[in-house]
């Protein structure tokens, strides 16, 4: 997992402000360009494929980051909605 994603998590799980923006947004690759542009914002440079499998692996994400804190609520919806496990429509 891309160290830039994982440290722009981390700072972003805890803002209620980059939590708001993100929450409100169902569309994946909508979610995915909204993250990469916030984490430009606070120094961190991803790709969308970083931020893709971030996604796909959420709950190890929380893991990583959440440094045995407790969930935000944030992060419980999103366990309690079921993270995508597959972000890429690649053809065969």
């Amino acid at each position: 997992m891309s160290d830039a994603v994982m440290e722009f998590y981390k700072v972003a799980r805890r803002d209620k402000e980059i939590v708001g923006l993100l929450s409100g947004i169902s569309d994946e690759a909508m979610f995915i360009r909204t993250a990469m542009e916030l984490g430009r914002e606070k120094g961190f440079v991803f790709t969308a494929e970083e931020a893709g499998a971030a996604i796909s692996e959420f709950e190890v994400l929380i893991e990583h980051a959440s440094n045995d804190d407790e969930l935000t609520d944030f992060e419980l919806e999103m366990v309690a909605a079921g993270a995508p496990t597959n972000t890429h429509s690649g053809g065969t």
